[in-house]
């Protein structure tokens, strides 16, 4: 209590906010069905790769980077967004080079 006689009240509000990125959901789904994933997949299970993974997930990568299946509707949606969005180019630049 403070010397006027006023409360002090904390009020405390936790929160939980998870970003996950629907382009990189849909590489992982489209992984599953992609043939020539499949291809990977099988030359991985014939022999040892050096720069082929699969994680804990089941999940195909090349060394750091995620393996994007041959799907020209997701393949385009990728370009557009590294090349549309507003969070890919320098915010004081209007063009990506």
């Amino acid at each position: 209590m403070l010397e006027d006689g006023f409360n002090l009240l904390h009020h405390v509000v936790l929160h939980n906010l998870t970003i996950s990125c629907s382009l990189e959901a849909k590489v992982m789904e489209l992984q599953k069905t992609g043939m020539g994933i499949f291809h990977i997949k099988r030359k991985m299970e014939e022999e040892k790769t050096k720069h082929f993974r699969l994680d804990e997930g089941g999940v195909l990568w090349f060394k750091d980077r995620l393996i994007v299946p041959k799907d020209r509707e997701l393949r385009n949606q990728i370009l557009d967004e590294a090349h549309s969005s507003k969070l890919s180019i320098h915010p004081s630049s209007s063009k990506m080079y």
